[in-house]
C-alpha cells in the first residue's frame, strides 16, 4: 500500500476494496463492521482521516496523538474476542501514511 494507490482509490471513491472512515472526533464504532465484512470476503482497505462528502473522499487528517490512540485501540480489540472473533491482520497490515491535500 502507498500514497499513490491511496489518492486513485479516492478519485474513484469507496468500493468493496476501499473504505474511508474521518475518525476526526474518535475511532469509528462502524470500523468493526467494515472489517467484518471485509473479512469474510476478498479483503479490503479502510483510510482513517479520509472523510466522505457528497460521495467524494477528502482528507481530513489525524494528530500524532489521535494515531497512537487508534494504533492501540485497533490492536486491543482486534486481540479481543468479545470484539472480534478472529485477528486476521498483522503489523505490516497497518499503516500510517503521510498526505497531504492538493489545491
Amino acid at each position: 500500500m502507498n500514497i499513490d494507490q491511496i489518492l486513485k482509490a479516492m478519485s474513484i471513491g469507496e468500493s468493496s476494496d476501499w473504505e474511508f472512515k474521518s475518525a476526526k472526533g474518535g475511532f469509528p464504532g462502524s470500523f468493526w463492521q467494515t472489517y467484518s465484512g471485509m473479512s469474510n470476503t476478498n479483503g479490503g482497505a479502510v483510510g482513517l482521516g479520509i472523510k466522505e462528502k457528497n460521495g467524494v473522499p477528502y482528507i481530513e487528517g489525524l494528530t500524532c496523538d489521535q494515531i497512537l490512540n487508534y494504533q492501540k485501540i485497533l490492536w486491543d480489540n482486534l486481540n479481543n474476542p468479545s470484539t472480534v472473533s478472529r485477528n486476521l491482520l498483522s503489523v505490516h497490515h497497518v499503516r500510517v501514511l503521510s498526505l497531504s491535500a492538493k489545491s
